[in-house]
């Protein structure tokens, strides 16, 4: 994703795949230094940024339910002008401005209407600093723009324009085009918190079967398509469709025989616990929340001493 890049280390037939974390700076990509060359500004080092924060906001719980509360405490029962916002216009356009930092109005013959900003990305700035229109396309999220790409007037500059944008973001150092969350140094651990629950679903879709490592000591190592024929095999007989609990390793020598290792992790239970509590705290700090209990989550790290009290 935008926050984390993935490298690749070869140590002898094991490949180590470390995650590091990108240079902020990299978070927007003009047309002069982009990969693909598009004539628009990219948000993140892919122009992923939009579619990892929107990923955080569906497949982590607790990140889900802090966002889902905050917009509606910031919606309340919205506007009282439905001739010219309608609620569940406004509601999207909240949604988008607490989870992405980022939200945008299309004005059509008069009327605002929302229009996912995830779909928009800004045209480079002028000598004055000024961005004058904006990119749509629909598969901005897929990698690229599709066939419905069209080029729209930022109502900003143009507000008599018969359509147009009007585009609105938090301010974020290190960043012109695009805004961040308030949250954003939090979202690592709705990242965390999606990787635990992927892990423990793996676990128990495999019947919290334990890790093992096959090891084939017979002497010289098989060439590549050999190993990838074993190796499937052996997964097939072992682990079923619903996972791969297990390492194949080929050794040239130790013994004629293959041995089988359990890899077990002490304390795993708790081990767990620590990293869900943690997930959720940080991502408690983060939103600034000081009352979970308001949005629905349950405090066990202290506060009030009761829930009547809260």
């Amino acid at each position: 994703n935008s926050i984390m890049a993935r490298s690749k280390k070869i140590q002898g037939n094991i490949e180590v795949v470390n995650l590091v974390a990108n240079d902020p700076t990299l978070i927007e990509q003009t047309p002069a230094g982009n990969e693909t060359g598009e004539d628009y500004v990219q948000f993140g080092a892919k122009d992923d940024h939009f579619q990892y924060m929107l990923d955080c906001y569906i497949n982590s719980a607790t990140h889900g339910a802090i966002c889902n509360g905050m917009i509606l405490r910031i919606l309340g029962k919205g506007l009282d002008k439905p001739e010219v916002v309608d609620y569940e216009d406004l509601k999207r356009f909240v949604t988008d401005r607490y989870i992405m930092g980022n939200a945008a109005w299309q004005k059509i013959d008069g009327k605002l209407m929302h229009v996912p900003v995830n779909y928009l990305r800004k045209h480079p700035a002028n000598e004055d600093e000024q961005v004058l229109d904006f990119e749509y396309s629909t598969e901005f999220d897929e990698g690229g723009a599709g066939q419905d790409k069209k080029t729209i007037p930022n109502g900003q500059h143009f507000p008599n324009a018969k359509h147009c944008i009007f585009w609105t973001k938090s301010y974020a150092p290190k960043t012109f085009y695009y805004g961040l969350p308030n949250f954003e140094n939090g979202l690592a651990y709705a990242e965390l918190e999606i990787a635990l629950s992927k892990h423990l679903n793996k676990t128990v879709h495999n019947s919290f079967s334990v890790t093992k490592i096959i090891n084939f000591n017979n002497g010289a190592i098989p060439d590549e398509a050999e190993r990838k024929l074993t190796v499937r095999k052996v997964k097939d007989s072992v682990t079923g469709e619903n996972g791969e609990p297990v390492i194949v390793a080929f050794n040239p020598d130790k013994d004629s025989a293959a041995t089988v290792d359990d890899i077990s992790v002490d304390n795993a239970a708790e081990k767990y616990q620590y990293v869900s509590t943690e997930a959720q705290q940080k991502l408690i700090v983060a939103h600034g929340i000081t009352s979970p209990l308001l949005l629905g989550i349950r405090d066990t790290g202290g506060g009030l001493g009761s829930n009547k009290d809260e």
